[in-house]
């Protein structure tokens, strides 16, 4: 009769437990909307181990005589600690990464003085993991934005 149960139940929850595949964003991506200048570019590299995500982005375009480059990096915990940071100049920076479905939302609050901004960006993989779309929407003092940056597997 136990085993029965546990037949029945894993035929029940076996739909449920596929669908819970978590998505890998792990890679190195290049974005290709919108459009950048050709001396510009934009990549991020992504690696993903379990529950914490690793991204370094490298952007570098023409500016000044000399054009520029600046580059970043910093380490997610999904689903949790919110992390919080403070920099010298008073700016408090706070983000949030949590799975909603086969997508990966991180929620940012940017605040520096009197002004904060709200950042909702959600990430998902199309056409079979070739192209890694980042859906924003951002609420500031000017306002509401919407935007869609997609990068593409290099």
């Amino acid at each position: 009769m136990r085993s029965t149960l546990v037949a029945a139940a894993v035929v029940l929850f076996a739909p449920l437990l596929a669908g819970a595949q978590e998505t890998d964003f792990s890679g190195t991506w290049t974005q290709t909307s919108p459009a950048l200048s050709e001396d510009a570019s934009n990549v991020e590299r992504i690696e993903q181990r379990g529950r914490h995500i690793t991204v370094t982005v490298e952007k570098s375009g023409p500016a000044g005589p000399f054009g520029y480059r600046s580059w970043g990096d910093h380490t997610y915990t999904i689903g949790g600690p919110v992390e919080s940071r403070k920099n010298d100049a008073g700016l408090v920076r706070t983000v949030a990464v949590i799975r909603d479905g086969t997508r990966l939302v991180f929620i940012t609050t940017t605040t520096e003085g009197a002004n904060t901004t709200i950042q909702h960006e959600a990430w998902s993989l199309l056409n079979d993991g070739t192209y890694l779309v980042k859906d924003r929407h951002t609420t500031d003092w000017r306002g509401t934005s919407e935007d869609r940056i997609i990068l593409a597997r290099k």
